[in-house]
C-alpha cells in the first residue's frame, strides 16, 4: 500500500500504470502558451504561501472560480498527487507518455513547501532530456535543487512577499508593470499584452516564436542569458471574486520549515 501523506485520503495501491497516474492533470498550452509546453497546475492563492500584492490581479484564481467547471477540481487533484509518496514517479510516467520536451510548472499555484521543491528537482533529474521552468514568489525556500539542474529555470517573481531576497543583477527575475514605458534597460518586455505581433498569432507563443523565459541554459533555441522579464498588467485581469472556501475534504498544507533556508545556492 501507498502512503499518503493525510488521513483524510484513502490509501489505494497505486502501481506504474497508466491507472496510476491518470489522475494527474497536465494540460498542453493555453492562449499565451504554446502546446508544445506540458503545464502542471496547482489552486491559486491556496498553494501561494509567498503571495502579496500579486492577488489583486491574479489571472489564475480568476480562471479557477470563473466559468470554466473543470479548472478547480483538476488542480485540487493535482494538488493530492503532489502530496503522495508516489508523486514522483507517477509524474515521471505521465510525462514520458505525453511527449512533450519543455515542462512548466505552476501557471496557477507555486512551490507551497521545500518537500515539493526536491519532488521537482528528482522529477528533472530522472528526465534530462526534458526542459523544465517555473516563476515563484517562495525565495524563502532553498531553490538550489532546481537552479543547479542543467535542464530546470526558475524565474524569481516580484509581487510576493519575499522580493526583496532577489537580487536584479543576477537572478532571472519577472515583474509586472502597468505601462510599456515602465520597461528599464536591459528588460525584455513579454510580447503578451500588446496584441499579435505580425499579424501572426503564434508571435507571442510562449515555447512558439518566443522562448525567451523558457530557459537560461544553452538550447537549441536559447544561449544563456540572465532572464529579465516585464509583464503588462491586463486592465480588469481581476475579477474581485472573494476567496471561496477550500473543498471539505482538502488537507493542510505540509507544515514548511521554522528555519529560513538560503535562496538559490547563495
Amino acid at each position: 500500500m501507498t502512503n499518503v501523506t493525510n488521513t483524510n485520503t484513502t490509501q489505494i495501491a497505486a502501481p506504474i500504470t497508466i491507472a496510476a497516474f491518470a489522475t494527474i492533470f497536465l494540460s498542453f498550452g493555453n492562449d499565451k502558451i504554446s502546446r508544445g509546453v506540458g503545464i502542471f497546475d496547482l489552486p491559486a492563492w491556496f498553494t501561494c504561501p509567498a503571495k502579496g500584492f500579486c492577488q489583486k490581479y491574479c489571472s489564475a484564481f480568476k480562471a479557477q472560480v470563473g466559468k470554466w467547471k473543470g479548472v478547480a477540481p483538476a488542480r485540487w487533484q493535482n494538488f493530492h498527487a503532489s502530496l503522495r509518496d508516489d508523486f514522483v514517479d507517477n509524474m515521471v510516467a505521465r510525462i514520458q507518455t505525453s511527449g512533450v520536451c519543455w515542462i512548466r510548472f505552476q501557471v496557477s499555484g507555486d512551490l507551497y513547501n521545500q518537500a515539493y521543491v526536491q519532488k521537482l528537482a528528482e522529477i528533472a533529474r530522472r528526465l534530462p532530456n526534458v526542459n523544465f521552468y517555473l516563476y515563484t514568489k517562495s525565495l524563502d525556500l532553498d531553490l538550489a535543487p532546481l537552479t543547479s539542474l542543467p535542464n530546470f529555470t526558475v524565474i524569481r517573481s516580484f509581487g510576493g512577499s519575499h522580493d526583496r531576497l532577489i537580487e536584479t543583477s543576477r537572478d532571472n527575475y519577472a515583474r509586472v508593470i502597468q505601462e510599456p514605458n515602465e520597461q528599464r534597460k536591459g528588460e525584455f518586455l513579454c510580447p503578451e499584452g500588446l496584441g499579435t505581433l505580425g499579424g501572426r498569432v503564434g508571435e507571442k507563443l510562449c515555447g512558439g516564436n518566443c522562448s525567451y523565459c523558457l530557459s537560461d541554459k544553452k538550447t537549441e533555441k536559447t544561449e544563456p542569458h540572465q532572464i529579465k522579464v516585464v509583464f503588462l498588467l491586463r486592465k480588469g485581469g481581476w475579477n474581485g471574486n472573494k476567496l471561496p472556501p477550500p473543498p471539505p475534504t482538502l488537507p493542510s498544507l505540509p507544515q514548511r520549515p521554522s528555519t529560513r533556508s538560503h535562496v538559490g545556492g547563495q
